[in-house]
């Protein structure tokens, strides 16, 4: 399982995307880059260990609703097979995303 990455930390999506709406002028950029949620239930071969709808984890669903609960509008979400190919990773497996959004208003 991955470890580190900033949504491990988070509890309540919806009280963390408000903190970083309200943060936010109108018009102001957000933008996440961390492990991709599928990435925690593969081994680094990319071998299912885990389900990825275990409820311990935040799903990309998840995370693109409460982004546009807290009143951000998503721009684009990129999935990446992964940004450092010097690890040995299957390519196959979707290993890091970055999601920009922008405050309304």
């Amino acid at each position: 399982m991955l470890t580190g990455g900033a949504l491990n930390s988070v509890d309540d999506l919806g009280k963390w995307l408000s903190g970083i709406e309200a943060a936010l002028r109108p018009g102001g950029t957000f933008l996440l880059y961390d492990h991709h949620p599928v990435a925690a239930a593969v081994d680094p071969l990319g071998h299912w260990r885990d389900n990825y709808f275990d409820e311990s984890r935040w799903r990309l669903g998840q995370l693109l609703d409460a982004v546009s609960d807290a009143g951000l509008q998503v721009v684009r979400l990129v999935e990446f097979q992964s940004l450092f190919n010097w690890i040995q990773r299957d390519r196959r497996v979707p290993w890091e995303f970055a999601l920009i959004a922008v405050r309304r208003g």
